[in-house]
């Protein structure tokens, strides 16, 4: 059985670019990290951008038109002042590049480099402040973003109905029982949130991954926004609850604090992010077995997938507790 989503040699990259993007020459391609999708670093002389190696077969992903729809929302995003890693259109005027590799089809695009650090969890109020009035400007600009391609929905199925299918799947696999204990919590989440408003302020293109690993901050305090992958259709409060997890409380209540100052937030809204933000721990079930299904593992080769089961029972649990 051939292994698909293997990772590419660099010299095949090189010339894959060299070929397909109008940029200087020599430069030196760096592998940076594997997750949903393969990252590099492409540096020549006096620039640096980054390079996406699409994942094949990820779940969210139906059609090339999906890949599309993400590289047209940031060009669009950018030219609209939005602090977004934007693509880089090739040598044929198009965000995406197409090849064979191993008779695998496979994609990549060609970013802006976002300079700086990794955001830190931790910020001062006026950062927070101002991070949260750019995730109100890039909700509300993307309102006015039309696109004739797809993309999918980020309903409460996704959130809730489809990771627990995969992790009884799992616990199936492993004799770890049944998760029954967890249904009536998991309707009591379902019916608490289909209260969530959907109008323009509420619902809309969201990004979907607003962690600090996606964020970067420079020497001038400021922010570039980047990997839309999970980019989507969504309640707004969705980046929001992202933000609650990742983010200490003090920044978390800052960044809220900018936000609600640039986009209306209802009453529901607000009441609902806590609640939303558990369901985001129990999607992210689904992510992390899909995206070692589609890197055959190459994230971590000491995965223990029956741990991680059991551990993601008891996480149920404990937000049943709270």
């Amino acid at each position: 059985m051939i292994a698909i989503n293997p990772i590419i040699n660099k010299d095949k990259l090189k010339d894959i670019i060299s070929n397909s993007y109008n940029i200087s020459e020599p430069f030196d391609c760096k592998f940076i990290r594997r997750s949903f999708n393969d990252h590099y670093l492409i540096q020549t002389k006096n620039s640096k951008y980054i390079l996406r190696v699409y994942l094949d077969n990820k779940y969210y992903i139906n059609h090339i038109n999906d890949f599309n729809f993400e590289l047209e929302l940031l060009s669009f995003l950018a030219s609209k002042n939005i602090p977004v890693s934007y693509p880089i259109r090739n040598k044929d005027g198009v965000f995406l590049t197409k090849f064979l590799y191993n008779n695998e089809t496979r994609f990549i695009t060609l970013f802006s480099f976002a300079g700086g650090f990794q955001i830190n969890p931790s910020l001062e109020r006026s950062l927070a402040i101002g991070f949260g009035e750019n995730v109100a400007d890039l909700h509300r600009v993307s309102n006015e973003f039309k696109s004739e391609h797809d993309r999918y929905k980020i309903d409460l199925n996704y959130l809730i109905n489809e990771p627990l299918e995969i992790l009884q799947q799992h616990c199936n696999k492993h004799n770890l029982g049944n998760l029954n204990f967890f249904m009536p919590y998991a309707n009591y989440l379902y019916s608490q949130l289909q209260q969530l408003p959907i109008n323009s302020d509420a619902y809309g293109i969201i990004h979907g991954d607003l962690n600090p690993s996606n964020i970067h901050l420079d020497d001038n305090n400021n922010i570039t926004i980047f990997d839309f992958d999970h980019c989507g259709y969504g309640w707004r409060i969705h980046d929001l609850a992202v933000i609650k997890l990742c983010y200490n409380k003090n920044t978390y209540e800052a960044i809220l604090y900018g936000y609600a100052s640039k986009n209306n937030l209802s009453k529901t809204e607000k009441e609902l992010i806590e609640l939303y933000a558990e369901t985001l721990i129990i999607r992210k079930y689904k992510d992390v077995l899909c995206m070692l299904k589609i890197s055959n593992n190459d994230i971590n080769n000491n995965f223990n997938e029956r741990e991680f089961i059991s551990t993601s029972i008891d996480t149920l649990h404990n937000i049943m507790k709270k």
